[in-house]
């Protein structure tokens, strides 16, 4: 079963991007052995540290981030369209690579303009 788990790209910084590693099951043969290769993508969110939660990969409450059950609303719909995405390409039968993968999330989350449905 695939799954997506989001991450801080610097935890250092005042403001930081997100990414996710969706897990799919991709992997390489090293020495014998299975060496998995999660997908890394990055989203058009950001977040303060002090407000991010790493173990569950979501943000926190916080005396100053409020609106946290929104933001991780946001977040769980990014992650349903991934697993969405990735669920049509298995059922259509296309072989699955990190580009594949990254040209139709592309479309749906790095558009200008909202997405049709």
């Amino acid at each position: 079963m695939a799954t997506v788990k989001f991450y801080l790209h610097d935890k250092s910084a005042e403001k930081t991007n997100i990414y996710f590693f969706l897990n799919y099951g991709a992997f390489e043969l090293q020495n014998g052995k299975k060496k998995y290769l999660p997908f890394k993508y990055f989203i058009n969110e950001s977040i303060e540290p002090k407000n991010w939660n790493s173990e569950t990969g979501r943000a926190k409450q916080t005396k100053n981030f409020r609106q946290f059950p929104e933001f991780n609303a946001k977040l769980q719909a990014i992650e349903d369209e991934a697993l969405t995405i990735l669920r049509k390409l298995q059922n259509d039968n296309i072989k699955i690579t990190h580009e594949v993968l990254r040209n139709k999330l592309d479309v749906v989350f790095k558009t200008e303009h909202p997405r049709q449905k």
